[in-house]
Parts: structure tokens; sequence; C-alpha cells
């Protein structure tokens, strides 16, 4: 059976720093995305990632990188579980796209990542009455 990539979408408070190309942000929470579907980061797996940390832009997974994630770990804030990366942006010299999508962010006018993933172990599930006791809105 093919595996299917899901992405998750969650728009973020952006701290960038001029002097590395670099965005800090909450790229994904435990909230309900648009198409109704939950990320849990403590479930979040990253070893296979963190050894080729490319970042890509609209998840084209045939066109070179934009940059790449310097670190990406879990947090709670606010009772709030998430997923933090500081991304590092390709100089312009390198990558035009790179610069102009960094420039979108550092300007405002993007505020958000998605993230792709396999789901493990089959996937979603129907939240449990008990899992909806502690988070009514995944009823």
């Amino acid at each position: 059976m093919p595996e299917t990539m899901l992405h998750k979408f969650y728009t973020a408070k952006l701290e960038t720093d001029e002097a590395d190309r670099t965005v800090t942000a909450v790229i994904s929470t435990d909230g309900i995305d648009r198409d109704g579907e939950v990320l849990l980061p403590k479930g979040a797996d990253f070893e296979k990632y963190l050894k080729n940390p490319v970042v890509l832009w609209a998840h084209d997974y045939h066109s070179t990188p934009i940059g790449k994630a310097l670190w990406i770990r879990r947090g709670r804030k606010n009772g709030i579980d998430s997923i933090m990366a500081k991304i590092q942006f390709i100089d312009a010299e390198i990558s035009l796209k790179a610069e102009e999508v960094y420039q979108l962010f550092k300007g405002g006018f993007l505020n958000a990542f998605s993230v792709g993933f396999l789901p493990k172990d089959g996937g979603s599930h129907t939240p449990t009455p008990d899992e909806i006791k502690k988070r009514p809105d995944f009823a």
C-alpha cells in the first residue's frame, strides 16, 4: 500500500533575522487545521528529516530547496503543543526563488508554514471520549 503524504498548514508569528537570513516560527500545533486534521507534536519523529533538513517551497519535491532548518523542536506555550523551527534561506546569489520567499516572509506578505508528514500506525483515528473531554474542539 503506498504511503500518503499529508500536509498541515499553520499561520505563525514570525521572527526574522536579517544578518543570518533566518525566520523562526511555530510551524505546526496540535490544533485542528483547515482540513480538519490534527498533527500531535509529541508524536512527530524528526530523525529522518534532520539527516537532510531542507525546506521546500510549496511542497515541490521536484525543485531545489529554498532553505534549511537549523533546528526543529517541540514546545508548549499557553496549553498549546507546537513544533518550532528556525529556517535559514539560501542566499540570493544562489537562488532567486529563496530570496523572493525570504523577502515575502520578512515583509509580512507570507506568514504561514505547511509541514508534510507520513502518519504512523495507520494515521488518523476518530477522537476518543477521553480526547474530546480534554480537547472539546476535537468533537
